[in-house]
């Protein structure tokens, strides 16, 4: 095959002759030609491969390849081939393509080949089955776990496999795909890899302590949630949070907004702290922080933890010396008697980004810091609040909503703008009114008919913490068809009022209950008449004599009664019932219209009104008296 610098020539009398008949010889000369050179090498010059397999290209290429990596540990690879590509770890390990490049010496997940090169593997998501992991479920796959984690790049973990592990910790390694990674139990497995750990917040169910806490009463010292903030100048309140006040006071604010009122707070932040220097079981200078009534711990550090100046010695990296460092406090926390998941309930709290550039602390230390403490949180049972999802990027910050102590631009801490936002978002992440329910003292319910008429015998217990709007009707036993708003204190006080709903009308109703009755007191506004004595009635079309409470609290009695015969001195004219009766007897007069005569009376302690100068009859005698109740 003739070619010039690998660039094909046809031979001699290929091209044919206008006009002349072609020759078979020639012609067939020519396409055995072809034939012969589309069958061989096209070489590198020509842009081809130089080799009739793939194996040979990938050797002309500079890429040796083999079917498993088992291979390539045992051959011996040419000078001039710079990486390797394999199928598959081995024969018994499911495929998982993987390519290696040379290197100069041992690397994690890498290899060595028979001639004594060293290969390290090239890529920016790992399958644990190019480490050698089965993913059956059945064989352990720790080895693989390990190399993963010491490798630190996101691992895949392959849909419908299970890789069974005995250490479950990560180091802050990113788990992807909808693979299981699980531990062997007792009657199973428990899987560690989960898609629920992907949002801002998550974790509620290990803050059940705080809420069991929350829900023994919000007006009792039994019910006091202690929260303790522990961490670093973005706990400390380092600028002040919003308007000058402090981390504490925003938290507080965001948690009665969601109707948690009895909540005491004990913040221990110091600026410039690692997660080394936290310590909340008194086993330094500090008094212990936790027990008692704390039963919420949030703990926030990172930033300092990341600064590339810090003495990691012994340690990989950042990351792993913060990791170490948060797994030993943890571990003491949760051994105590005051730390465990039945007696504190723990929130790790990622702060937002920094922007310091050259000390490390910018995106390329947050993006670590997520996989690790979602580790974190389900090692130790503990939820887990990402601010840095909250605010990401801080690079134009400096100056404008963060400070610039540095002064050449770089951002360590949110002004008044972003602190406040951040705390109260961590509050409303797991503290809002719906994920606290019944306990809430705040909430606000305006309802119809059409969702239903309370009846006027519910007990006051049945109204919610907060104010609550109903219609009411006479069919359910209340005194008119009207609007009822009920207002219910955290204390046990209630109080209804109930407007008319009838055109120009204007009355207005209220009853209470107060701290501990349990029941309903009787209604002011709602007149009701006397009971009256013997040989007294009402007088025709004339107001017969009713008694209310005033919204004051004061009783009124009011009327026109007529003897049908005489009255003697202290006989009893009518009487009061419970709840309109005076703390002691009062005197007052009546006027006696048939003679102009004053007619003296006395209600008495019991509630009977008697008379205390005779009344003749026929005499129409008018009644008013206002008291204070009992």
């Amino acid at each position: 095959m003739p070619r010039t610098g690998g660039v094909y020539t046809p031979p001699a009398g290929t091209y044919g002759v206008p006009n002349t008949t072609i020759q078979s010889v020639p012609y067939n000369t020519l396409v055995d030609d072809l034939a012969l050179d589309a069958n061989n090498a096209r070489p590198v010059t020509a842009g081809g491969s130089g080799s009739t397999t793939a194996a040979g290209a990938r050797l002309n290429f500079g890429i040796g390849y083999y079917d498993t990596r088992t291979n390539a540990v045992a051959a011996t690879i040419p000078a001039g081939i710079s990486a390797i590509a394999t199928d598959a770890y081995s024969t018994s390990v499911p495929a998982a393509k993987a390519f290696y490049v040379r290197h100069g010496s041992s690397t994690p997940g890498g290899f060595q080949t028979t001639d004594g090169a060293y290969w390290k593997l090239e890529s920016s998501v790992v399958q644990l089955e190019m480490l050698g992991a089965k993913g059956d479920g059945i064989v352990s796959d720790q080895a693989a776990y390990d190399l993963a984690k010491q490798i630190g790049r996101p691992v895949e973990l392959v849909e419908g496999r299970t890789y069974l592990v005995t250490d479950k910790t990560n180091n802050g390694l990113e788990l992807r795909g909808r693979g299981k990674l699980v531990t062997a139990i007792t009657g199973g497995q428990w899987q560690h890899s989960t898609y629920a750990d992907q949002g801002i917040a998550f974790g509620r169910e290990y803050l059940a302590s705080a809420y069991m806490r929350m829900r023994a009463g919000q007006s009792s010292s039994g019910g006091t949630l202690g929260v303790c903030l522990a961490g670093n100048s973005w706990i400390s309140g380092t600028p002040a949070a919003e308007n000058g006040e402090s981390v504490v006071t925003v938290m507080s604010r965001t948690f009665e907004d969601n109707g948690c009122v009895n909540v005491a707070f004990t913040n221990v932040g110091v600026a410039g702290t690692l997660w080394e220097h936290l310590d909340v079981l008194g086993t330094g200078a500090n008094p212990k922080r936790i027990g008692g009534n704390v039963k919420l711990l949030i703990i926030t550090y990172v930033v300092n933890d990341g600064d590339d100046a810090l003495d990691i010695t012994g340690y990989n990296s950042n990351l792993d010396y913060m990791a170490a460092k948060a797994r030993e406090k943890l571990t003491a926390i949760r051994a105590d008697a005051d730390g465990t998941i039945s007696n504190l309930s723990i929130i790790l709290a990622i702060p937002g980004s920094t922007w310091d550039h050259p000390n490390g602390r910018d995106e390329r230390w947050y993006e670590q810091v997520f996989a690790l403490y979602r580790q974190l949180g389900r090692e130790f049972s503990c939820a887990v609040f990402d601010g840095y999802r909250y605010f990401r990027d801080s690079r134009q910050a400096a100056g404008f909503w963060m400070d610039n102590p540095y002064g050449d631009g770089r951002a360590i801490h949110p002004g008044e703008l972003m602190t406040g936002p951040f705390w109260a978002a961590l509050v409303d992440a797991f503290f809002s009114r719906n994920n606290i329910g019944s306990i809430a003292t705040n909430r606000h319910i305006n309802q119809g008919a059409i969702s239903g008429v309370p009846a006027a015998s519910a007990i006051p217990t049945s109204y919610v913490f907060g104010i609550r709007q109903n219609r009411a009707t006479v069919a359910q036993g209340w005194p008119m068809d009207g609007q009822l708003i009920t207002y219910r204190n955290v204390d046990g006080p209630a109080l209804q009022v109930l407007s008319s709903y009838a055109s120009g009308a204007r009355q207005v109703m209220t009853r209470i209950s107060s701290a501990g009755f349990g029941g309903w007191e009787a209604w002011s506004g709602l007149a009701a008449n006397l009971v009256l004595g013997t040989n007294i009635t009402t007088v025709g079309s004339v107001e017969a004599p009713k008694y209310w409470r005033g919204i004051d609290g004061d009783c009124t009695i009011a009327g026109m009664i007529t003897a049908t015969a005489a009255i003697a001195v202290n006989a009893v004219i009518a009487a009061t019932p419970v709840g309109f009766r005076p703390p002691l007897d009062v005197i007052f007069w009546g006027t006696d219209y048939s003679s102009n005569a004053n007619v003296r009376m006395r209600l008495k302690t019991n509630g009977e009104i008697i008379t205390e100068t005779p009344i003749s009859n026929g005499s129409l005698v008018a009644i008013r008296l206002v008291f204070r109740c009992e």
